[in-house]
């Protein structure tokens, strides 16, 4: 996870070199009030997400639901480096997002565990189908759950959602369970991803393997090494827009 944020009483002074010799930003975070969230200083290699994660936490929201402006400009993707994204200290917008356009990324294996790029997860599909690990960026519609929880609807198949099948990952209408999930730090550690754990069946977590994508827990896994699942089962949800 990133570094840990909150609120602070005091303005964010100019930037200057962190102790390590990077640089920091000072960022304070407001409402489209006006209602000032959050602010901090953050160093150059946070991630944008690691700030939305502590944003989400703030105000009781997954990350996948928060989206950051500074001015009227998005700040994306995820998976961005803070001193990437901004030139120094900034005020940014917080707003909540009850629907956002996404597709996935995770990382693939082949033969001999050996990273082969990048993997997604298709939205061209038919309903009732298996869902496939294809890297073809198809789009899916993020909503927000009144829960907290998260679901996702094929654009292409409107109604349906990625859901839970036995342990299968299907494209389905859902019944309220299988097509939700909650967003988690991500298993493989790394603060530009997330692992979705299945509401319906705590402990099984959104995941491909062999061209498919399932909903496995760590005694229902394919994989046999810790490393693989893990990398699997954690994920990018990138902007469309």
């Amino acid at each position: 996870m990133g570094p840990k944020l909150s609120r602070d009483d005091e303005m964010p002074g100019p930037s200057e070199s962190a102790p390590h010799g990077g640089k920091v930003h000072g960022v304070v975070v407001r409402k489209l009030n006006g209602t000032e969230v959050l602010r901090q200083e953050l160093p150059h290699e946070a991630t944008l997400l690691s700030l939305k994660q502590a944003l989400g936490a703030e105000v009781g929201l997954p990350a996948a639901a928060v989206k950051l402006l500074n001015g009227s400009e998005p700040l994306q993707p995820d998976h961005a480096l803070i001193g990437d994204l901004l030139q120094g200290d900034a005020e940014l917008t917080l707003v909540q997002l009850q629907i956002r356009r996404v597709y996935f990324e995770s990382l693939a294996w082949r033969g001999g565990h050996q990273l082969d790029g990048i993997a997604g997860l298709s939205s061209n599909a038919e309903p009732g189908s298996l869902l496939t690990n294809q890297k073809d960026k198809s789009p899916w519609l993020l909503h927000l759950l009144p829960e907290g929880g998260i679901k996702f609807e094929s654009e292409k198949e409107p109604g349906h959602f990625i859901c839970n099948a036995d342990g299968h990952g299907r494209l389905r209408r859902g019944n309220g369970t299988q097509e939700a999930f909650r967003e988690l730090p991500a298993l493989n550690g790394e603060e530009d991803a997330v692992t979705l754990e299945s509401l319906g069946q705590p402990g099984a977590y959104l995941c491909h393997c062999n061209g498919r994508i399932f909903c496995h827990s760590l005694t229902t896994r394919m994989q046999l090494s810790d490393r693989v699942f893990n990398n699997d089962a954690s994920w990018r949800l990138v902007d469309c827009d």
